[in-house]
């Protein structure tokens, strides 16, 4: 299973990138990535992974790195000068992006503080790592709880358009480095140190997690507005982005150490256990639910609902409906579950086999055309449909990350800070001085003299 893995996905990323000319446009992304993905997943849980899931998978990723290559086929000039319809880089109006990072970076906090206060619990009870763990695990107890329940309480609302605002700030943050402002890189990484601490009192992981794809997504599109080209992948960013990605694991198993609520050897196993399903349980689930499902025709299709929230007000369908919240399957021998399927069951639910195949090219179209206008154009706009779609791209082991309404919204309030906060300056009209004006009579005179 591991080879066969290897030798689908590998092809199609090498294909992909090829025709593409770097690793960071959409198409070759996405297959770079379910390269590297299905091959962690199958090696560690190949014998649950069956051929029929690999194919669908390796199908939808080739339909998407189609679709990307509908504009972008031909290669940008690299490494020469690039042609654009602005010749000047993009400057960064400061007070717009301070404002939202600022506000992003408070309502991380608030989050966390509602989170807490929600369930009874002082700040007083989190200065002690014995006071933190039985706070923590009171949280994640409640939390579940109410996403189990029939709608989700007030206070649940208010964290998520809390967090709305921080996903904003950690997608816009990367765009502070077009400007000139002291402390830099602290107010980059300002919504992201907030989302941490929102994910130590409560242990919602996806937030710090989503934070992290969302600044990294913003990255990415802001090289590419501001270089007109891709960033390099050099040996120094190679290694930066695996130190990251360590990080981030070493903080999201101390929170699953947190959602327990213990620390002891019993405790370390269960949650060694549980990381691994979690972050590479993907495929096999995905494989478990594929062969679950019933195909009747007379099914009634999502349409769009289970993957892009706002869907289901066009629908008349229930979202609660197309949740996993207590929907697990078995992954292993040793009755590991998880409720973990990857984007492409919600595809599958909206939209069929062969209908899912045609809009995963029609969203590959749509991110190609996003990349070529930031690095042809510097739109602005484009820039944050750009971002988003890295982030879809980097969450499609997990669930369509625009499901969830707060990360739709932030990506739309993106575009609309970054529309503001790039906007062309206008010209400065600089009064002509008596030897200016002198200078074009003369030329004036010297051109009627010759005619």
């Amino acid at each position: 299973m591991l080879l066969f893995s290897l030798a689908v996905f590998a092809s199609l990323a090498l294909i992909v990138r090829s025709c593409a000319g770097h690793w960071f446009q959409p198409g070759a992304m996405f297959a770079g990535y379910w390269m590297i993905a299905s091959a962690l997943s199958a090696a560690f849980y190949g014998r649950e992974t069956t051929y029929r899931a690999l194919i669908y998978i390796a199908v939808g990723v080739a339909a998407f790195g189609l679709g990307s290559l509908v504009l972008t086929y031909t290669r940008p000039p690299f490494p020469g000068p690039v042609v654009r319809t602005s010749n000047s880089a993009p400057s960064a109006r400061q007070g717009g992006l301070l404002w939202t990072i600022a506000a992003g970076t408070v309502s991380g906090l608030a989050a966390g503080f509602l989170s807490v206060r929600t369930n009874g619990i002082s700040i007083d009870n989190l200065l002690s790592i014995e006071e933190l763990l039985d706070a923590s695990h009171q949280v994640a107890v409640g939390r579940y709880d109410n996403l189990l329940a029939a709608s989700a309480s007030g206070s649940q609302r208010w964290v998520s358009a809390l967090l709305s605002i921080t996903y904003c700030a950690a997608l816009c943050a990367p765009f502070l480095a077009l400007a000139r402002v002291r402390f830099q890189r602290a107010w980059m990484l300002a919504p992201l140190a907030s989302l941490v601490i929102y994910g130590f009192t409560t242990t919602a992981r996806a937030g710090m997690v989503s934070g992290v794809f969302l600044w990294f997504s913003g990255y990415v599109a802001m090289r590419i507005m501001r270089d007109g080209r891709p960033p390099r992948i050099t040996a120094r960013a190679v290694a930066g982005t695996a130190g990251a990605m360590l990080a981030v694991t070493a903080l999201f198993t101390f929170m699953a150490f947190l959602r327990i609520g213990t620390f002891d050897a019993s405790t370390a196993s269960m949650v060694r256990s549980r990381v691994a399903v979690y972050a590479l349980g993907y495929q096999p689930a995905f494989s478990q639910w594929l062969e679950q499902r019933e195909w009747a025709d007379e099914k009634q299709l999502g349409l769009g609902t289970a993957s892009v929230a706002g869907v289901s007000l066009l629908t008349g369908q229930s979202r609660r409906d197309f949740r996993t919240y207590d929907e697990f399957v078995v992954v292993d021998e040793r009755g590991s579950k998880t409720n973990i399927y990857t984007m492409f069951r919600g595809v599958l639910i909206d939209f069929g086999r062969a209908g899912g195949v045609l809009v995963l090219f029609l969203f590959g179209a749509a991110a190609g055309a996003a990349y070529r206008a930031v690095m042809w154009h510097r739109s602005a706009t484009a820039a944050a449909v750009l971002a988003g779609c890295y982030s879809i791209i980097l969450w499609s082991s997990t669930i369509s990350i625009i499901h969830y309404s707060n990360v739709l919204a932030a990506v739309v309030g993106a575009a609309l800070v970054l529309n503001v906060a790039l906007r062309p300056r206008p010209a400065r009209h600089v009064r002509p001085t008596s030897r200016q004006f002198g200078a074009v009579a003369a030329g004036a005179g010297a051109m009627g003299h010759r005619r």
